[in-house]
């Protein structure tokens, strides 16, 4: 074996498997501006910047395939054996460099997402660097070839996503459920965790130094299988109990040898920006049910189960606990509104869109109108309705009751 091609070989493979690896990441990280990854004070690639990256990540790793297939040959002195066995050890060679270098570095990466893409940053930066001359003349070639091709062809890949769920909403062949099913599935890339997950008020945790008997008090009273364990506050989370492994010590009536916090489990963090579709992905390969979603200064924002994510496709899912409370139920003229019923869909029962900029919930715009938490009880008139606080869950608006204008003033006021 010759050492210096072999030397040139492996080099170029672990700068082909790097680069893969930093793609693989890229797809996995979130794709909005302002989530933070990959050091202080900086970003993720996003727009043009994430088009550069992934186009000198994969142009450097054309080049270092090529490079580590002519040099493995050169190493391995195929050019001296009979043809047959030089062809077999070839294609041998390449299928072995292939998964070392693309596949198995890839599909790490995409499970790592932007931790990954964090630690590679420094090398990231100096591909893109040393690619930027090619890399510029490639997006050059991009362009003009777009512009010799039919309107058509050029399109915007939102506006074709947006072609690909009008399809399934007009498409008369499947029946309306699977319709809309196949349609939230394909909006499931465009919405973020922080859209679906539980906010930080509605978390059920328990502290670090809990006693036994009120863990175990605490997750029969909760029914919850899965409960964050922290360290003084929610911010500073250390980990996940799981109901099943204190089940044992909870039969036998005696706390776990070593106390009860040393069955936690580590805890998955992911940021608030990344994709519902790339967490669900997540979910899949990791086995993990529950994953805890922190904001830019690393607090903790809420937490994201793979329930809630899959009920973003399928509606909600209710078990035999489950108690069932209409959204919005009419009562002598008046609604019983929950609090997570969104401003359009009250427009849609009570026939008035109250104008709220920047809110979207009935439990947000009472939250906003009083400008505080309310108390039960409490009530504020908004474009004339009446709006009276039935249900406070810790600083959230559960429930209220919404009474229509008067029809008659003069005589409400006498």
């Amino acid at each position: 074996m010759s050492v210096l091609p072999a030397v040139i070989a492996v080099a170029s493979a672990a700068i082909a498997a790097i680069c893969a690896a930093a793609d693989g990441a890229l797809l996995g990280a979130p794709t909005v501006a302002g989530s933070s990854a990959t050091g202080e004070g900086s970003t993720l690639p996003h727009g043009d910047r994430r088009e550069r990256t992934h186009r000198a990540l994969s142009l450097v790793r054309v080049v270092m395939h090529v490079i580590t297939g002519v040099t493995a040959v050169l190493a391995f002195g195929l050019r001296e054996e009979g043809a047959a066995l030089s062809l077999v050890a070839a294609v041998a060679i390449a299928l072995g460099i292939t998964w070392l270098t693309e596949s198995a570095p890839r599909a790490f990466g995409e499970r790592r997402g932007a931790p990954l893409l964090a630690a590679l940053a420094p090398a990231v930066r100096a591909i893109e660097a040393a690619a930027a001359p090619f890399s510029a003349i490639g997006a050059w070639l991009d362009g003009h070839l777009l512009a010799l091709l039919p309107p058509a062809a050029a399109r915007a890949p939102d506006a074709n996503g947006e072609q690909f769920r009008a399809a399934f909403r007009t498409q008369t062949a499947l029946p309306a459920a699977k319709r809309d099913i196949l349609g939230r599935y394909s909006s499931l890339a465009d919405t973020e965790v922080q859209e679906v997950m539980r906010p930080r008020v509605d978390i059920v945790g328990i502290e670090r130094d809990t006693p036994w008997a009120d863990v175990v008090e605490l997750v029969r009273g909760q029914q919850h299988s899965r409960l964050p364990v922290y360290a003084e506050t929610l911010d500073q989370i250390t980990g996940i109990l799981f109901a099943k492994d204190i089940l044992s010590a909870v039969i036998e009536g005696a706390e776990p040898a070593g106390g009860w916090s040393t069955k936690q489990r580590p805890a998955a963090f992911i940021p608030e920006g990344k994709s519902a579709a790339s967490q669900l992905r997540d979910f899949k390969s990791s086995h993990n049910h529950l994953a805890i979603v922190v904001d830019e200064y690393g607090g903790t924002a809420g937490l994201v189960t793979i329930e809630d994510i899959l009920e973003e496709i399928v509606g909600e899912i209710r078990d035999e606990t489950d108690t069932e409370e209409a959204p919005i139920v009419p009562r002598d003229g008046k609604w019983s509104v929950s609090g997570k019923v969104t401003l359009d869909e009250l427009a849609e029962v009570i026939g008035h869109a109250f104008e709220a900029e920047d809110l979207s919930t009935v439990g947000g715009l009472v939250f906003h109108r009083l400008g505080r938490i309310p108390k039960e009880g409490e009530r504020a008139e908004i474009d004339g309705y009446r709006i009276t606080v039935e249900r406070v869950q810790k600083r959230r608006v559960d429930r209220v009751l919404i009474e229509p204008p008067p029809a008659n003033p003069a005589r409400e006021g006498a």
